[in-house]
C-alpha cells in the first residue's frame, strides 16, 4: 500500500484496493474503520470474498452497509486465519459483492444498467434512504429522494419517475395512502410502485394488492434482492400486475 494506515480514503480508491487484492489471489481480512468508528471487514481466501462484517450484522446482510461507507481508513491484514472460516456466512459469489460495490472484476466501473431511468425513493429513515439511493446510483440509475409522503407527492408535481420505491410505515401519511393519492395524479397511474415494508403477513400484502402496489421488498434486503425487483418491473415486459404475493 502506498498510503498510510491511518489516512482517510474515499470509497473509490478503497475499492481499487479491494479489487487488486482479489485480482492478485492475496488472502487476508481488509479492514475499514469509518468516520463513525465504525469497523467492516472483508475476508478474502485467495482472491475470493469469503466473508463481509459490519459492526454486528455478516454476510451478504453487510454488504448493503459496507456499500454505503463514504470513506474510511484501512488495513489489510495478510493470511490471517480468520479468512477460510468466514465461508459459513453465506457469500453468494465474489463477482457478485465487487458488482454490489460497483467494481468490475476485470478492471474499472461494472456497466451502468440503470442509464437514463429515473426512481424516486421514498423512506422516511435516513440511513435506509442513503443505503438504497446508493446502491441505486451505482447501477447508473437516477434518483429523486423524499423523505415522506407530503415530499413525495410535491416531487411528483415537478417530474415523472419511472419507477417509485415507498416505504409504508411512515409519519403524518402511510405508504397506502401515498400510493392511492399517486394513482390519482394525471400520467401516474402506471408508474410501478414497489413497498419497502418490514411487514411480511399476507393481511399487509392483499391490503397492498387491492391499492395496486406492484411488488413488496422486505427489509432488510440485499443489492441483488433490490436491483432484481427494480430491473424486473423497467426492463421487463410486465402489465403492472401484482408478482410473487402469495394468498
Amino acid at each position: 500500500m502506498a498510503y498510510s494506515e491511518q489516512e482517510l480514503l474515499p470509497i473509490n480508491q478503497i475499492k481499487s484496493e479491494l479489487h487488486s487484492l482479489c485480482a492478485g489471489s492475496r488472502s487476508g481480512d481488509l479492514c475499514l474503520f469509518t468516520e463513525e468508528k465504525h469497523t467492516a471487514v472483508i475476508s478474502i481466501d485467495e482472491g475470493n470474498i469469503v466473508g463481509l462484517r459490519y459492526r454486528v450484522t455478516r454476510g451478504m446482510n453487510a454488504l448493503t452497509q459496507i456499500a454505503a461507507i463514504a470513506r474510511a481508513t484501512i488495513r489489510f491484514e495478510e493470511n490471517v486465519s480468520s479468512a477460510p472460516q468466514t465461508i459459513a456466512t453465506k457469500i453468494t459469489s465474489t463477482q457478485n459483492v465487487l458488482q454490489a460495490l460497483g467494481i468490475d472484476f476485470d478492471g474499472g466501473d461494472i456497466h451502468k444498467s440503470g442509464a437514463g431511468k429515473k426512481i424516486l425513493v421514498v423512506e422516511d429513515s435516513r440511513t435506509q434512504r442513503v443505503i438504497i439511493c446508493r446502491m441505486l446510483n451505482q447501477n447508473g440509475y437516477d434518483i429523486v429522494e423524499a423523505s415522506d409522503g407530503y415530499e413525495a407527492l410535491g416531487q411528483l408535481d415537478k417530474e415523472k419517475p419511472d419507477l417509485i420505491l415507498l416505504d409504508i410505515v411512515m409519519p403524518g401519511m402511510d405508504g397506502y395512502k401515498v400510493m392511492s393519492l399517486i394513482k390519482e395524479k394525471p400520467g401516474m397511474k402506471d408508474i410501478p410502485i414497489i413497498m419497502l415494508t418490514s411487514r411480511d403477513n399476507l393481511i399487509d400484502k392483499m391490503r397492498g394488492k387491492v391499492s395496486g402496489t406492484n411488488e413488496y421488498l422486505t427489509k432488510p434486503f440485499v443489492y441483488e434482492e433490490l436491483i432484481a425487483k427494480v430491473d424486473k418491473y423497467l426492463y421487463a415486459d410486465n402489465s403492472n400486475t401484482l408478482h410473487n404475493v402469495k394468498a
